[in-house]
C-alpha cells in the first residue's frame, strides 16, 4: 500500500524539515500511528542526510588540527634532539678530556670502561684495558691498599681516598702515584653493581714535596755542621758528630768523610763515617782520589 503524507502536513515539506514560514502547525492528534511512524521514518532519513554532509567538513577539520599538532609535536622534538645531542657531545668531552681519569669497574676490580685521560695515565691503549683487572696496572706493594678500597666501597658506598702509585708501563723508573676515590653505583646497561672510580696524578707534587724535604734536609745538615764546628776542638770529634747526626737525624742512610792517603797514593781513607758504613767495607779498595 502506498504511503499518504499525513492530513494537516504540507506535501512540499515531504513530512520531514521546518515548515515554511506562516504554514500551519500539522495536527498531531489526529494521525494514526501509521502515520506518525511513516513521519518519523522520513524526519530520520533527512537528519541522516545532513550528517552525511556534516561529517566530511568536520573530519577534514579535525585532521587538518591534528596535522598542526603533530607538527608543533615534531619541531618540539627536533629542538629537545638538538639539545640532547649538544649535551652528548659537551659530556663526552668533559668525560674524555678531562684531567682525571675515570675507570669503571666491576666488584671483582674488573675495568668495564675508562676514559682517554686514564688511558694514558695509566699508558695502555683503552681497548687493551677493556675486561683486564685493574690490579694488574698497580704497583704490587699497593695491591693490598686497592683491595681494601674496592671492598670498602662496594659495601659502604663511600670509601674516603687513597694515595696508590700505578705500576709504571710508559715510566717504570718513575711511577706514577695518584689519589683514588670512587663511588658505588648501578650499571646503565645491565643494571649490575659497580664502582666509579677518579684517578687523579699527583706525582708531580710528590717530586715537588721530595725536593723540598731534601733541600730541607740539607739546610738543617748545614746549620748543624755549622753549629759543631763551634762547640767541637777536637777534629775527630767533630767529624763523628757530623756523620751521626746526617744518618740519625738528618734522614741520610750513609755519610762519611774522607781524604788522600798521600801524594804518592790515589787512594783514599775514611776519617768518620756513620750508617750503612758496610757498603764503605766494600768499595774503599775500588775508590780513588781522582
Amino acid at each position: 500500500m502506498e504511503e499518504q503524507d499525513p492530513p494537516g502536513e504540507p506535501a512540499s515539506n515531504g513530512g520531514c524539515g521546518p515548515l515554511p514560514e506562516g504554514s500551519p502547525e500539522p495536527d498531531y492528534q489526529s494521525w494514526s500511528r501509521e502515520e506518525l511512524i511513516a513521519s518519523l521514518r522520513r524526519l530520520g532519513s533527512s537528519l541522516r542526510q545532513e550528517r552525511e554532509l556534516e561529517d566530511p567538513l568536520r573530519l577534514v577539520y579535525e585532521l587538518q588540527v591534528h596535522q598542526v599538532e603533530l607538527e608543533r609535536q615534531n619541531r618540539e622534538l627536533r629542538e629537545l634532539q638538538a639539545r640532547m645531542e649538544a649535551s652528548r657531545d659537551l659530556y663526552a668531552d668533559l668525560y674524555e678530556f678531562a684531567p682525571v681519569a675515570y675507570l669503571t669497574v666491576d666488584p671483582e676490580g674488573i675495568i668495564r670502561s675508562v676514559n682517554l685521560t686514564g688511558s694514558g695515565m695509566i699508558g695502555v691503549e683503552r681497548d687493551a684495558l677493556i675486561g683486564q683487572p685493574l690490579f694488574d696496572f698497580v704497583n704490587p706493594a699497593d695491591t693490598s691498599s686497592l683491595q681494601n678500597f674496592l671492598d670498602t666501597m662496594f659495601r659502604e658506598r663511600h670509601p674516603g681516598f687513597r694515595e696508590i702509585r700505578l705500576a709504571g708501563a710508559r715510566e717504570p723508573t718513575s711511577p706514577r702515584t695518584v689519589i683514588l676515590e670512587g663511588i658505588r653505583g648501578t650499571s646503565l646497561e645491565d643494571g649490575t653493581m659497580v664502582g666509579r672510580l677518579a684517578l687523579t696524578d699527583i706525582t708531580a707534587r710528590k717530586r715537588a714535596e721530595e725536593v723540598q724535604r731534601r733541600a730541607k734536609r740539607a739546610l738543617q745538615a748545614l746549620h748543624e755542621v755549622h753549629q759543631a764546628t763551634r762547640s767541637f776542638s777536637d777534629e775527630a770529634t767533630l767529624l763523628d758528630h757530623v756523620c751521626r747526626f746526617l744518618t740519625e737525624e738528618g734522614g741520610y742512610n750513609l755519610a762519611c768523610v774522607a781524604t788522600r792517603k798521600a801524594d804518592s797514593d790515589p787512594g783514599i781513607r775514611f776519617l768518620a763515617s756513620a750508617g750503612a758504613t758496610g757498603y764503605l767495607d766494600r768499595i774503599e779498595g775500588a775508590l780513588r782520589w781522582g
